[in-house]
């Protein structure tokens, strides 16, 4: 996790740390302005946003690269998989947003390629906010369309906490040692974790003792 600041801002040749975290930002959003029109901010800023405007964030952890287009495209098998996960993903999404309305918004991984994608074209057609949460390497690969993007560190990984603490629930389908890691952490923090079972993956390894609390949906496609 980041470092606890003090009320204090450290102050180096008269400019503050805030400061320099905005110029960073700033920095990043000049550089990476034809990556993503998304407004690029702190996990801080968008705490202060989330609480301002009411929103109910899930955050949605699973496969990358694993489904990327190109390995789609030749294995039919995976292609089969992949949409029933998209179908089971959207309903799913559209009895959350049922529930919170213009207030939900989805937070996943930044990037054009598995769930992340899934997500965000689901955000696309069903009119939800949409945030990413990554680290600089996500700009190497095509972004999805976001609302919102927060960039913490240079590896994959170093997301990991933000993407925790500015999730009000988490929603693990297929996924790695990441996944998994970032499921159970949720479920120790008392959050509701909703596990989509039957597409592989951590997900499908992943138990109850593990996760104590978690609701499992296994699907059969």
């Amino acid at each position: 996790m980041q470092p606890n600041q003090s009320q204090n801002p450290q102050v180096v040749e008269g400019v503050s740390s805030q400061d320099v975290g905005a110029e960073a930002r700033q920095s990043l959003a000049d550089q990476y302005a034809s990556k993503t029109t998304a407004k690029i901010i702190s996990g801080a800023e968008f705490e202060t946003l989330k609480e301002r405007e009411g929103l109910h964030v899930v955050g949605v952890t699973g496969f990358s690269g694993q489904w990327s287009a190109a390995k789609i495209g030749a294995d039919p098998g995976l292609k089969v998989t992949v949409d029933a996960a998209t179908a089971a993903l959207t309903d799913h999404l559209k009895q959350l947003k049922a529930t919170y309305g213009d207030k939900l918004a989805l937070s996943s991984g930044a990037t054009m390629e598995g769930v992340p994608k899934i997500i965000y074209d689901i955000c696309a057609k069903e009119g939800i906010v949409a945030i990413g949460v990554a680290c600089e390497k996500a700009f190497n690969y095509p972004l999805g369309s976001m609302k919102y993007l927060i960039i913490e560190g240079k590896e994959w990984g170093a997301e990991s906490p933000t993407f925790l603490k500015t999730s009000d629930e988490i929603l693990l389908l297929g996924g790695g040692g990441q996944a998994k890691r970032e499921a159970i952490a949720a479920g120790l923090e008392g959050k509701k974790v909703s596990v989509f079972q039957g597409y592989g993956g951590s997900a499908d390894l992943v138990t109850a003792t593990e996760i104590p609390g978690a609701t499992f949906v296994s699907t059969v496609h």
